[in-house]
């Protein structure tokens, strides 16, 4: 049996368009130190709608997921994709506050309470209104694209 490490998992994540459960819980039971969520972080997890497979799905532009084991494509339903889009504008604060507090410490310096809130809220708020640009595009795409997958069945 190969040993599953961190860096094997964020490879398994860069290359791979859709990762099943069953190999999710063998790298989490493994990896139980490690954070595997930030890995994961484009990935969104649904069922195909071809086959019912079900597991993480890399996510791309206005919620495209494809799966290659029965090469079928589709957009996520729009529920889904304003979850996804909400998790990353959390995300998105969450990596600017850290990534600053990291800075100034870096310098000998504290971000404090009110520095780390600031940032968050900064960095979210860059993120929510990308979100809400998106979410009504991406609706009108997965209503386009469901009418043409009824026709084509």
């Amino acid at each position: 049996m190969k040993e599953i490490t961190a860096t094997s998992f964020f490879n398994l994540c860069d290359k791979s368009e859709f990762i099943s459960m069953r190999e999710i819980m063998e790298y989490k039971t493994q990896l139980r130190s490690t954070d595997t969520t930030v890995a994961l972080i484009k990935f969104v997890k649904s069922k195909c709608p071809k086959c019912g497979e079900e597991g993480m799905f890399k996510s791309h532009l206005f919620g495209k997921v494809k799966h290659p084991v029965c090469n079928f494509e589709w957009y996520l339903s729009p529920g889904n994709y304003i979850i996804n889009q909400l998790k990353k504008v959390f995300n998105s604060g969450m990596s600017l506050s850290t990534g600053i507090g990291d800075e100034q410490e870096r310098k000998g310096e504290k971000q404090g309470f009110l520095g780390f809130i600031f940032h968050f809220l900064l960095g979210a708020t860059f993120r929510l209104f990308l979100a809400l640009l998106s979410i009504p595009i991406q609706i009108i795409i997965f209503l386009l694209n469901k009418k043409t997958i009824e026709k084509e069945a």
